[in-house]
């Protein structure tokens, strides 16, 4: 199938309220009952999508700050019973804290298919939080707007719509608190972006299989897979190394390092010994940046040398990206020699322009 199919139009919309700021109401501000929210956000959808559409609760709702792997697994699933059901096109309501986590696992774990996801959510409620009226002065519309035009205009796969723009899923991050510009992506997207393209019927049979094979497996081995952060702040070598160490005592899986500029982090003997040792012993250690955007490189001298002992680069991926992937792979992918070999080989597609 040409790179440049788009899907057709979608013949039903399935939307997804998961929770999160748009659905919110009250002072302070807490998620309001399905029963009152679903029929006020069926009417704005209305006057957005003059087509067919259905929208699903998940239940509990999820409150996107206290999110955790089993709520992502929670929502892939659900959408695979609705793939099973027909459906295609889904647009996902979300919290805006850890938004870019839950796309970027949709667009790992529904990867090869053809479906077309779309997470959005707003920095301001959809409705006023004591009248309950839709509110004029919330992003909440506007964003529902760009995600729903996103569903009739983009390739399949999986997008995050914010504030008029669209991008793939695991290039964005949020970028503001409070701002309505909360999110910035870019379009240069490869795996998994790059896989996805339309199916024949027998092709999503064996898809829906494979997915849901995937993510049960995945679901058994979360809550076993350990994924630590070390972001890199100026202070004694010394003491840096001695905050590796006891990272490295908690037995990780994987390591994801937050340096600076283009993935430098410092060196000295002993931060050399702490990660060679983690590397040595098959923990997939890769090194990313505190640097929103322009990813990754081992040009310099102060990031080469992570590359001498097996720090593995990052490239364009955020860090929402990169931590999602690192619990994919080791969920799937039980020796160090395979999870090595996954996180390179996809790599490898990570600079492919991904046309939007």
């Amino acid at each position: 199938m040409p790179r440049s199919h788009r899907p057709s139009l979608p013949a039903h919309l399935q939307i997804i309220h998961t929770g999160g700021t748009l659905g919110c109401g009250g002072s302070p501000l807490a998620p309001l009952p399905a029963e009152c929210f679903v029929p006020i956000l069926s009417a704005q959808i209305s006057t957005l999508w003059q087509g067919s559409f259905a929208i699903d609760t998940l239940t509990p709702l999820l409150d996107s700050t206290q999110a955790q792997p089993a709520d992502w697994v929670r929502l892939a699933q659900h959408i695979l019973h609705r793939y099973a059901d027909g459906q295609r096109h889904f647009l996902v309501i979300h919290g805006t804290d850890t938004l870019a986590y839950t796309a970027t696992w949709l667009a790992e774990c529904l990867a090869g298919s053809d479906v077309q996801v779309v997470v959005t959510g707003s920095q301001y409620p959809l409705l006023d939080p004591i009248s309950l009226q839709p509110s004029p002065t919330s992003d909440a519309q506007d964003n529902l707007s760009t995600a729903i035009a996103a569903l009739c205009q983009a390739q399949h796969g999986v997008f995050v719509s914010f504030c008029g723009e669209t991008w793939p899923a695991q290039t964005v991050q949020k970028i503001h608190s409070r701002d309505v510009a909360a999110f910035s992506g870019h379009l240069r997207a490869g795996d998994p972006a790059n896989s996805y393209r339309a199916l024949t019927l027998r092709e999503q049979a064996v898809w829906q299989q494979h997915a849901q094979t995937q993510l049960h497996q995945a679901s058994e081995q979360l809550n076993q897979i350990r994924v630590c952060t070390y972001y890199a702040s100026p202070k004694p070598y010394a003491q840096l190394a001695a905050e590796l160490h006891a990272l490295a005592q908690l037995q990780p899986d994987a390591v994801l390092l937050i340096g600076y500029g283009a993935g430098n982090f410092p060196e000295h003997p002993e931060i050399r010994h702490v990660l060679q040792q983690l590397t040595s012993d098959g923990v997939l250690v890769v090194a990313s940046t505190s640097v929103p955007f322009g990813g990754t490189t081992q040009g310099y001298a102060t990031g080469h040398w992570l590359s001498e002992i097996g720090v593995l680069p990052t490239a364009r991926l955020t860090i929402a990206a990169i931590y999602v992937r690192l619990l994919w792979i080791c969920a799937l992918q039980s020796t160090p020699a395979n999870r090595r070999k996954r996180w390179l080989s996809q790599l490898d597609q990570a600079t492919t322009p991904h046309s939007h």
